[in-house]
Protein backbone atom coordinates (compact mmCIF):
# COMPACT_ATOMS: atom_id res chain seq x y z
CA UNK A 1 0.00 0.00 0.00
CA UNK A 2 1.70 3.67 -1.17
CA UNK A 3 1.63 6.59 1.27
CA UNK A 4 -0.78 7.93 -0.01
CA UNK A 5 -3.54 4.85 0.09
CA UNK A 6 -2.47 4.44 3.99
CA UNK A 7 -3.28 8.62 4.27
CA UNK A 8 -6.76 8.61 2.42
CA UNK A 9 -7.11 5.15 4.05
CA UNK A 10 -6.52 6.98 7.61
CA UNK A 11 -8.45 9.81 6.97
CA UNK A 12 -11.86 7.54 6.05
CA UNK A 13 -10.89 5.94 9.64
CA UNK A 14 -10.76 9.15 11.71
CA UNK A 15 -13.46 10.51 10.40
CA UNK A 16 -15.35 7.35 10.93
CA UNK A 17 -14.39 7.71 14.56
CA UNK A 18 -14.87 11.26 15.01
CA UNK A 19 -18.34 10.33 13.96
CA UNK A 20 -18.74 7.40 16.35
CA UNK A 21 -17.37 9.87 19.45
CA UNK A 22 -19.95 12.86 18.50
CA UNK A 23 -23.01 10.62 17.67
CA UNK A 24 -22.05 8.84 21.28
CA UNK A 25 -21.59 12.77 23.08
CA UNK A 26 -24.12 14.62 21.64
CA UNK A 27 -27.14 11.35 22.10
CA UNK A 28 -27.92 11.44 18.20
CA UNK A 29 -26.61 8.03 17.65
CA UNK A 30 -29.24 6.30 20.27
CA UNK A 31 -31.87 8.51 19.02
CA UNK A 32 -31.25 7.59 15.47
CA UNK A 33 -30.92 3.71 16.65
CA UNK A 34 -34.07 3.80 18.44
CA UNK A 35 -35.63 5.15 14.95
CA UNK A 36 -34.67 2.83 12.99
CA UNK A 37 -31.98 4.84 11.25
CA UNK A 38 -29.29 2.59 9.05
CA UNK A 39 -26.13 4.13 8.27
CA UNK A 40 -25.48 4.07 4.34
CA UNK A 41 -23.25 6.09 2.20
CA UNK A 42 -19.29 7.23 2.84
CA UNK A 43 -19.66 6.03 6.75
CA UNK A 44 -20.72 2.30 5.88
CA UNK A 45 -18.46 1.91 2.85
CA UNK A 46 -15.49 3.40 4.61
CA UNK A 47 -15.02 6.36 2.03
CA UNK A 48 -15.56 9.20 4.13
CA UNK A 49 -13.47 12.17 3.27
CA UNK A 50 -15.52 14.91 4.76
CA UNK A 51 -18.23 14.90 8.11
CA UNK A 52 -21.38 14.21 7.03
CA UNK A 53 -23.47 10.94 7.81
CA UNK A 54 -26.20 9.44 5.49
CA UNK A 55 -28.92 7.34 6.75
CA UNK A 56 -31.84 5.43 5.50
CA UNK A 57 -35.23 4.51 7.15
CA UNK A 58 -37.29 1.81 6.14
CA UNK A 59 -40.76 2.77 7.10
CA UNK A 60 -44.40 4.64 6.01
CA UNK A 61 -43.19 8.27 5.28
CA UNK A 62 -45.39 10.46 7.73
CA UNK A 63 -44.98 13.97 8.16
CA UNK A 64 -46.04 14.31 11.78
CA UNK A 65 -43.79 11.27 13.16
CA UNK A 66 -40.82 12.50 11.56
CA UNK A 67 -41.08 16.66 12.73
CA UNK A 68 -41.49 15.02 15.93
CA UNK A 69 -38.76 13.20 15.86
CA UNK A 70 -36.76 16.55 14.16
CA UNK A 71 -38.17 18.05 17.62
CA UNK A 72 -36.17 15.27 19.46
CA UNK A 73 -32.82 15.73 17.38
CA UNK A 74 -33.40 19.56 18.35
CA UNK A 75 -33.98 18.94 21.66
CA UNK A 76 -30.02 17.34 22.55
CA UNK A 77 -28.79 21.31 22.18
CA UNK A 78 -26.30 19.95 19.43
CA UNK A 79 -28.49 20.73 16.03
CA UNK A 80 -28.05 24.40 15.01
CA UNK A 81 -29.77 24.21 12.07
CA UNK A 82 -32.62 21.43 11.11
CA UNK A 83 -34.61 21.03 7.86
CA UNK A 84 -37.69 18.55 7.66
CA UNK A 85 -38.38 18.37 3.67
CA UNK A 86 -41.53 16.11 2.31
CA UNK A 87 -40.41 14.75 -1.25
CA UNK A 88 -44.10 12.19 -0.61
CA UNK A 89 -46.21 14.58 -3.04
CA UNK A 90 -44.07 16.40 -5.20
CA UNK A 91 -40.69 14.03 -5.56
CA UNK A 92 -37.61 15.11 -7.21
CA UNK A 93 -36.82 12.99 -9.61
CA UNK A 94 -33.10 11.71 -8.16
CA UNK A 95 -35.11 11.56 -5.22
CA UNK A 96 -36.27 9.14 -2.82
CA UNK A 97 -40.47 9.02 -2.40
CA UNK A 98 -40.28 10.06 1.36
CA UNK A 99 -39.26 12.53 4.35
CA UNK A 100 -36.30 14.15 4.48
CA UNK A 101 -34.05 15.36 7.75
CA UNK A 102 -30.87 17.40 7.48
CA UNK A 103 -29.41 18.81 10.65
CA UNK A 104 -25.79 20.81 11.29
CA UNK A 105 -24.20 19.18 14.19
CA UNK A 106 -21.95 21.64 16.09
CA UNK A 107 -19.50 19.56 18.66
CA UNK A 108 -16.52 20.19 19.73
CA UNK A 109 -16.37 23.16 17.18
CA UNK A 110 -16.91 21.11 14.36
CA UNK A 111 -19.73 21.07 12.50
CA UNK A 112 -21.20 17.77 11.03
CA UNK A 113 -23.74 16.67 8.26
CA UNK A 114 -26.71 14.64 9.12
CA UNK A 115 -29.54 13.53 6.01
CA UNK A 116 -31.75 11.38 7.19
CA UNK A 117 -34.21 9.52 4.64
CA UNK A 118 -37.55 7.90 5.87
CA UNK A 119 -39.11 6.24 2.73
CA UNK A 120 -40.12 2.48 1.70
CA UNK A 121 -37.52 0.68 0.43
CA UNK A 122 -38.88 0.31 -2.84
CA UNK A 123 -37.47 4.20 -3.00
CA UNK A 124 -34.10 3.20 -2.43
CA UNK A 125 -32.78 2.07 -6.07
CA UNK A 126 -32.59 -1.70 -5.49
CA UNK A 127 -30.18 -0.79 -2.30
CA UNK A 128 -27.64 -0.05 -4.25
CA UNK A 129 -25.16 -0.06 -1.25
CA UNK A 130 -25.36 -3.56 -0.43
CA UNK A 131 -24.66 -4.01 -4.22
CA UNK A 132 -21.86 -1.71 -3.92
CA UNK A 133 -20.11 -3.30 -0.53
CA UNK A 134 -20.03 -6.38 -2.31
CA UNK A 135 -18.33 -4.57 -6.04
CA UNK A 136 -15.59 -2.77 -3.43
CA UNK A 137 -11.83 -3.90 -3.16
CA UNK A 138 -9.28 -1.80 -1.44
CA UNK A 139 -8.15 -0.86 -4.21
CA UNK A 140 -11.42 0.60 -5.55
CA UNK A 141 -11.95 2.22 -2.16
CA UNK A 142 -8.81 4.13 -2.52
CA UNK A 143 -9.90 5.39 -6.05
CA UNK A 144 -13.08 6.29 -4.58
CA UNK A 145 -11.42 8.28 -1.81
CA UNK A 146 -9.03 10.23 -4.15
CA UNK A 147 -11.68 11.12 -6.35
CA UNK A 148 -13.74 12.08 -3.38
CA UNK A 149 -11.18 14.12 -1.91
CA UNK A 150 -10.21 15.63 -5.24
CA UNK A 151 -13.47 17.07 -5.99
CA UNK A 152 -15.21 17.80 -2.72
CA UNK A 153 -14.62 21.33 -2.25
CA UNK A 154 -15.16 22.14 -5.48
CA UNK A 155 -18.18 24.27 -6.98
CA UNK A 156 -19.73 21.42 -8.66
CA UNK A 157 -19.87 18.70 -5.66
CA UNK A 158 -23.33 18.57 -4.11
CA UNK A 159 -24.41 20.20 -7.34
CA UNK A 160 -24.20 18.72 -10.36
CA UNK A 161 -21.85 15.67 -9.05
CA UNK A 162 -22.81 13.57 -5.90
CA UNK A 163 -21.09 10.83 -3.72
CA UNK A 164 -23.27 8.14 -5.37
CA UNK A 165 -22.10 9.04 -8.70
CA UNK A 166 -18.08 8.71 -7.90
CA UNK A 167 -19.36 5.11 -6.64
CA UNK A 168 -21.22 3.90 -9.89
CA UNK A 169 -18.45 5.17 -11.49
CA UNK A 170 -15.50 3.75 -10.19
CA UNK A 171 -17.88 0.15 -8.92
CA UNK A 172 -19.64 -0.01 -12.16
CA UNK A 173 -18.19 1.83 -15.06
CA UNK A 174 -14.19 1.09 -13.88
CA UNK A 175 -13.34 4.53 -13.46
CA UNK A 176 -9.97 4.78 -11.35
CA UNK A 177 -8.65 8.49 -12.07
CA UNK A 178 -10.11 12.13 -11.45
CA UNK A 179 -10.15 13.51 -14.64
CA UNK A 180 -11.53 10.52 -16.30
CA UNK A 181 -14.45 10.56 -13.33
CA UNK A 182 -14.81 14.20 -14.55
CA UNK A 183 -14.96 13.37 -18.70
CA UNK A 184 -17.40 10.90 -17.12
CA UNK A 185 -19.34 13.28 -15.63
CA UNK A 186 -19.95 15.43 -18.91
CA UNK A 187 -20.68 13.02 -21.02
CA UNK A 188 -23.33 12.01 -18.99
CA UNK A 189 -24.69 15.09 -18.57
CA UNK A 190 -24.59 15.89 -22.63
CA UNK A 191 -26.50 12.15 -22.97
CA UNK A 192 -29.48 13.03 -20.37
Amino acid sequence: MDCETRRLFALDAALRAEGDQMLSETGLGALLAEAGYQPVGSYAMHTMTWRDLDYHRYARPEWEENWQFATLLAKTGSCYRLTVEDFTEHPSPSLPRGIYIGARVFWRELVWKLDLWTAFREEFPTDRNEVWQRLLTEDKRARILAIKEAICDGPQYRRTILSIDIYEAVLECGITEVDDFLRWCEQRTETR
